[in-house]
């Protein structure tokens, strides 16, 4: 039984740091990381861009995804971003709501 899909998302930060982080509703996530309420560590390293998002079927999927993806190194999730955004793409409304536009 699957919940609804849920996210995995690379984020950008100040100081070249990757964000990796799980949400099934990914513009309210992108704006409480904007707005400083997303995570202890997007609160020190402020998010810069969205680098890519990858679809899963359900909650716990997204989460040993996420698991795993947090013991890859920086070069490896980079990667991984760019493998991700041939396959889904990231629309420019996802961007404008992390920059806040």
């Amino acid at each position: 039984m699957s919940d609804s899909v849920w996210f995995v998302y690379l984020l950008m930060c100040t100081g070249q740091k990757i964000y990796t982080g799980v949400t099934p509703d990914l513009p309210n996530r992108m704006r409480l990381h904007r707005e400083g309420k997303g995570a202890k560590f997007t609160r020190m390293n402020r998010p810069v861009r969205l680098l890519a998002i990858k679809p899963c079927q359900d909650k716990r999927a997204a989460m040993q995804l996420e698991a795993h993806i947090k013991r890859v190194p920086a070069a490896g999730k980079h990667l991984m971003a760019e493998l991700w955004l041939q396959q889904y793409p990231i629309d420019q409304a996802a961007q404008d709501v992390l920059a806040g536009q």
